[in-house]
């Protein structure tokens, strides 16, 4: 049975939780549920922020013109300038969560 831990919540975003027995990541964003192990989560993070990286402001955020692909084949997620940078910024908060969390764990076991 699954124990969900909350990296992040937002009621408008969505969320990112982690079940701690089977190690599944959940990101729950607009319509979108998407599901990861730890190692496909980092890669999934690593690309977003490549594409971060790259993306030049839009006259209108707003207009869905950036396609990331996704493993389902046939299927892609199509997203806006806005919801790009929040989903980018969401992951990038739970992550920065998960690194922390795991810092201390790490101070608590070695004490």
């Amino acid at each position: 049975m699954c124990s969900y831990y909350t990296w992040f919540h937002n009621e408008k975003s969505g969320y990112v939780i982690e079940c701690k027995q089977c190690n599944k990541i959940q990101i729950c964003f607009g319509n979108l549920l998407l599901s990861f192990n730890s190692e496909a989560f980092e890669r999934f993070r690593l690309y977003l922020e490549q594409h971060f990286e790259t993306i030049s402001p839009d006259k209108d955020r707003h207009l869905k013109t950036i396609v990331l692909p996704t493993a389902c084949a046939g299927t892609s997620m199509i997203l806006s300038e806005a919801e790009f940078d929040g989903l980018y910024h969401m992951i990038e908060y739970a992550d920065t969560e998960m690194k922390a969390a795991a810092f201390i764990k790490m101070f608590n076991v070695a004490g």
